[in-house]
């Protein structure tokens, strides 16, 4: 078991500012998008730095696959991510379902929430235009 350090949040925040400090002098106009870590959030100066974020199973998936999460983990998630938009930059959220009506009205909630949906499948093993898989993609995981 590895032991958290006391400041692992405030390192990360640093590391990420370090990151994008160097690379916008390296080529200006480079995007920082973290992957989930919505936890950072709460940190104006950690907001301030980044151009947006990708949040992974907001609605769907922590504990079983296309399974809803429980409801006080996506609030609390969610309260987090308006963090961001409220600094007018984009939540990219991804959903891995299958079923058209699931797509559907996670689509229309997340976009309620004022964040970017986007619906593929865990393994990553293609790219998916428009939600619903294609039907021969869908064929290959029988």
């Amino acid at each position: 078991m590895v032991k958290e350090k006391r400041n692992a949040r405030a390192l990360m925040i640093a590391f990420v500012k370090a990151i994008a400090e160097r690379a916008r002098v390296l080529k200006p106009g480079f995007l920082v998008v973290p992957q989930n870590a919505e936890a950072l959030l709460a940190d104006a100066s950690y907001r301030a730095v980044i151009d947006g974020i990708g949040k992974e199973d907001l609605l769907f998936g922590d504990d079983v696959s296309q399974q809803p999460n429980d409801p006080k983990s996506i609030v609390s998630d969610v309260l987090r991510l308006k963090l961001l938009t409220a600094d007018r930059k984009p939540v990219f959220v991804v959903e891995y379902l299958d079923a058209p009506q699931e797509i559907e009205r996670a689509r229309r909630r997340l976009e309620r929430y004022g964040f970017i949906p986007y619906f593929t499948d865990r393994a990553l093993d293609s790219m998916r235009v428009g939600d619903v898989p294609a039907p021969d993609h869908a064929a290959d995981k029988k």
